[in-house]
């Protein structure tokens, strides 16, 4: 029988967690969670007016990750980011990449 100087004695130990195995180099816009979170960061970035560091992410994880498709959000803050640069070389690939992976534009897009 425990005494109140020994409540631990009651609690189970804890169990340690399982390892979640995770594959480190799958494609970045297959899962959703991870899109999102690229989405939300290269938005932010734009947000902030940090335009090359955001077209410099969107290039690093198209080129690497094999990019699928992130949101209209997204592409309009990158767009955003080419035009505030007066970069068209960097608006034509991100333009080049909607494409390629079958955004459908609207009339604002």
């Amino acid at each position: 029988m425990c005494s109140t100087s020994q409540e631990n004695c009651l609690r189970s130990e804890p169990r340690p967690r399982a390892n979640k195995s995770v594959a480190k180099d799958v494609a970045f816009g297959s899962n959703s969670a991870n899109a999102s979170r690229f989405c939300s960061h290269i938005e932010k970035l734009a947000f902030l007016k940090m335009y090359g560091e955001s077209l410099e992410l969107f290039e690093i994880y198209r080129l690497k990750h094999k990019l699928v498709a992130a949101n209209t959000n997204t592409y309009d803050a990158l767009i955003s980011a080419c035009i505030s640069l007066k970069s068209t070389r960097a608006l034509y690939l991100v333009f080049r990449h909607m494409i390629d992976v079958g955004f459908e534009m609207d009339q604002y897009m």
